[in-house]
């Protein structure tokens, strides 16, 4: 039996420069994403606001329908916060009612004409705050007039219209969406930048 010697053989692994070379092209590529990646978050946290916004508009829209009353909206443009207050109908009796009946309705609505917020559904009892880097840009009423004030206000009233106004959200960057409300209607719409172009 003969043993023969082979030459060295070759190895099978990278060298140090074709390892540095691949991180060099991960490293050029993932600077030129990111900032796309950054971008796409922030959008995402401006759609979202504006989604959240309109869903409760909507739903102060219902509830002052449903019960008959009038809801305000409150926008605040320096600290980027909305909130909702309901004003109800006192003495609305559409029909005829026992004694028993009637004391407990104006017992209910003594608690919640007093300002107790245990009667009312969530939305109406809390405030709510646009995500960091999304402001409040510009109200508008659909008279294209701007309002400049730190406050706006929208009011939803039983028939379903509302005194209406077109909100502006935007981000720092300048990418902005509109929620509008008709006045005749009521109805909440939103519409993004490129659609009124």
């Amino acid at each position: 039996m003969q043993y023969t010697l082979s030459k060295k053989s070759e190895s099978s692994g990278y060298t140090l420069i074709e390892i540095l070379a691949v991180l060099v092209v991960i490293t050029i590529i993932l600077s030129i994403a990111s900032p796309r990646i950054s971008k796409g978050f922030q959008i995402a946290k401006l759609k979202t606001a504006v989604r959240q916004m309109a869903a409760a508009l909507r739903a102060a829209r219902s509830y002052a329908v449903a019960q008959r009353g009038v809801v305000t909206v409150s926008i605040d443009f320096e600290t980027s916060e909305y909130h909702f207050e309901a004003r109800l109908p006192q003495t609305s009796q559409p029909h005829a009612i026992s004694a028993d009946e009637a004391e407990y309705q104006n017992a209910n609505q003594n608690t919640a004409d007093s300002g107790s917020s245990q009667y009312q559904p969530e939305f109406l009892r809390q405030t709510y705050t646009l995500p960091p880097d999304v402001i409040f840009e510009s109200f508008r009423l659909e008279t294209n007039e701007t309002v400049s004030v730190d406050k706006a206000y929208i009011r939803f009233f039983p028939k379903g219209h509302s005194t209406g106004g077109i909100i502006t959200i935007a981000l720092n960057d300048g990418r902005r969406y509109f929620i509008q409300v008709n006045r005749v209607t009521g109805r909440v719409k939103i519409e993004s930048e490129d659609e009124t172009d």
